[in-house]
């Protein structure tokens, strides 16, 4: 995965049917996002070791974000050989999204969402509720509801999630298995 602002080498080794390094006359690397070209038809640069041929590709603030398609091409007197490889490019995480829970930011699906979850159950802002108990008063199961904050959880409003909680116990009253789902 690469970012806005990074450099994406692109490197091009060729071998014949045995394994060993052939070097065409020349390389060229075209490059597509979407069906799109982004990159032309360009030589690339032949190592001064003559084992491959590299390209060094800029991502620039200007490309798409996506899956980008690098398709090569050496030429050689007697046929032309071709390969491909994709790579991505994704938004950076920015600081805004790492703000995003302290920014009351619950978009479902979003980051600011699973942070509010983990962090919900790690503190005290939690309701039982649907409690069923075996005839030694051991807890055998029970719903939970996690909230942002304690006045959600008096007027139980607005949980985060709700969480199904399923224990068994051994002769001793011991827990032996302990399960906690969401649903």
């Amino acid at each position: 995965m690469y970012n806005k602002g990074d450099t994406k080498t692109i490197i091009a080794q060729f071998t014949d049917e045995k394994g060993s390094i052939i070097m065409p006359d020349n390389a060229r690397v075209t490059i597509k996002c979407d069906g799109e070209t982004v990159l032309t038809e360009t030589d690339m640069t032949r190592d001064s070791s003559d084992e491959y041929y590299f390209f060094n590709f800029p991502i620039t603030d200007l490309m798409p974000f996506g899956d980008f398609v690098v398709l090569v091409h050496g030429v050689f007197s007697w046929f032309t050989a071709h390969g491909y490889e994709i790579f991505n490019v994704k938004p950076a995480i920015t600081q805004t999204i790492w703000d995003a829970v302290r920014e009351d930011h619950f978009t479902e699906g979003t980051f600011g969402e699973a942070v509010s979850k983990i962090l919900g159950l790690s503190q005290q802002n939690i309701r039982m509720f649907d409690q069923l108990y075996d005839d030694a008063n051991n807890l055998l199961s029970c719903s939970m509801k996690i909230y942002k904050n304690a006045n959600d959880v008096d007027s139980d409003s607005d949980p985060l999630a709700t969480y199904r909680m399923e224990a068994s116990y051994d002769e001793a009253r011991r827990v032996v298995s302990y399960k906690l789902k969401e649903i």
